[in-house]
């Protein structure tokens, strides 16, 4: 089990691990997370075009989604827009 101070740096670690919604959900809350921001930060991913998800429409309800999550763009970019979300909190 790793040590993440939060659900970004948890993210940040994760977003090319080629895993679906659900699991990067399940798993942060197996390290102590909070499931429900992870699936936050993933939704705001999809709707500003970082990520692609199958089976979207449970992710836009908060529900997660077990559809394969593709990257978009470079996994960088990526883990630059998640510290951005963080510092906008």
């Amino acid at each position: 089990m790793n040590n993440y101070k939060d659900e970004y740096e948890f993210l940040s670690d994760k977003i090319d691990k080629n895993e679906s919604v659900n699991k990067l959900a399940d798993d942060a809350y197996d390290n102590g997370l909070n499931r429900e921001k992870v699936l936050s930060i993933l939704q705001k991913l999809m709707i500003d075009g970082y990520i692609i998800v199958q089976d979207a429409p449970g992710i836009y309800q908060g529900q997660g989604s077990n559809g394969k999550m593709f990257l978009k763009k470079d996994a960088k970019l990526i883990r630059e827009a998640i510290e951005a979300y963080k510092k906008q909190e």
